[in-house]
């Protein structure tokens, strides 16, 4: 008699670690399925969120490499606008040593040349001056008496100047005294202005060399902005393929889940039997 009533306890035991089982495999069928749809919409989220940020970057390294051709193409325009520049003004130099030989040397020699025929011009527009206002002054007129004929002529010049000519010449000269010793005088200012621009041409050659280097190193920059474009849309291109193919992946854990569910499900039925006999068989008296 006890024996019987243990084997029914043991029975009842073993139906419900069965039915535990079962409905362990039906939880597990349900909820592991949830989880496993709630994972892939966290994961393909996540896909799509990078693959969406891998975009970004590769529209910014677009726009920094486009940036950085336009930044090469200004670096060489401006090294070519400085380089022009330098050539121009050690072409300059040697027009400013001719310009220095010219107004300290050749214009002063001139004017003093000049200066030394002001006396003699002076004279010479007296005697022109005098000659003019003589010849201003001849008139004829007079009348024949017996024909009472009237004879009126003059020579056609009109010369009443506002001052003398020969003043005029003096004046002329007056107004160049010292003028030769200030043009000699603007050698040494001309001369600083020479060394001023061979400077700036120096320099303005040193800067074109340096915006050289610099260009030549900046040139580097767009292959390895487009290298990093080109690793960039590998990326993306695989993190596009990862969420194409998460489905079949999902969908292949599902069957493997199912699966798994129903062989714990499966081997739940010994012991269901087995218990469910244990706990209903008759006891004996």
């Amino acid at each position: 008699m006890k024996d019987e009533v243990m084997k029914r306890i043991l029975g009842g035991i073993i139906l419900l670690v069965g039915i535990v089982g079962v409905a362990l495999s039906g939880m597990g069928y349900v909820y592991g399925r949830r989880a496993i749809d709630a994972a892939g919409t966290q994961a393909d989220a996540g896909l799509r969120f990078a693959s969406e940020n891998l975009d970004a970057v590769v529209d910014t390294l677009v726009l920094a490499n486009n940036t950085a051709l336009e930044i090469n193409e200004a670096f060489d325009t401006v090294e070519a606008a400085v380089v022009d520049s330098s050539q121009a003004i050690s072409q300059m130099i040697p027009m400013m040593d001719q310009v220095t030989a010219v107004i300290s040397q050749d214009v002063p020699q001139s004017l003093e040349a000049v200066q030394a025929t002001i006396p003699d011009l002076a004279q010479v527009a007296k005697v022109m001056d005098d000659t003019l206002t003589t010849l201003s002054r001849f008139r004829i007129d007079e009348t024949i008496p017996i024909i009472n004929y009237r004879i009126q002529y003059d020579l056609g010049i009109n010369y009443n100047p506002v001052q003398p000519f020969d003043i005029s010449v003096q004046q002329m000269g007056n107004s160049m005294e010292g003028l030769p010793q200030q043009l000699r005088d603007m050698e040494g200012y001309t001369a600083v202005t020479q060394d001023n621009l061979q400077t700036i041409g120096d320099d303005l050659l040193a800067i074109s060399q340096d915006l050289d280097d610099v260009n030549d190193q900046f040139s580097q920059l767009p292959p390895q902005i487009q290298e990093y474009i080109r690793l960039v849309n590998d990326v993306n291109d695989k993190t596009r393929q990862m969420r194409a193919a998460i489905d079949e992946k999902l969908a292949t854990v599902k069957q493997i889940l199912t699966i798994a569910m129903l062989w714990l499900g499966l081997t739940q039925i010994a012991p269901l039997y087995l218990g469910w006999e244990l706990l209903t068989r008759k006891i004996d008296n």
